[in-house]
């Protein structure tokens, strides 16, 4: 698939079609579109900038697209990568977790590491 014309560094929010009528936003994006808590999170300014959910257009879960991208800034450059089978791996869905919705609360929640680790 080729998309033209996009403006570099603007975000998109964009969902996949399949079969003509499952609306599916790509499982591997790094930002989704929510339409069931975007706009709380607007509204108490928890992420300055965020797009609101395209309403009316669409249903379900939307995702990001961004290009020409600034790389991350890496500041440790020595780091050496652990094997795949050496590492535990923790999902956190910060809105489900903390009453607050934001990180800041999780970063602050003394022993949340072991807690989760349990």
């Amino acid at each position: 698939m080729k998309i033209s014309n996009l403006v570099p560094k603007q975000e998109y929010i964009f969902q996949y079609l399949v079969d003509a009528t499952i609306r599916i936003g790509d499982p591997y994006a790094e930002k989704t579109s929510d339409p069931f808590n975007d706009q709380e999170i607007i509204d108490q300014n928890r992420y300055p900038g965020l797009k609101p959910y395209p309403s009316g257009k669409t249903e379900f879960q939307a995702t990001y697209l961004q290009t020409s991208q600034d790389p991350y800034p890496w500041k440790n450059l020595s780091y050496e990568k652990p094997q795949p089978e050496e590492l535990v791996v923790y999902e956190l869905l910060v809105r489900d977790f903390d009453e607050k919705k934001n990180l800041q609360c999780c970063n602050r929640s003394p022993g949340l590491p072991q807690r989760i680790g349990d």
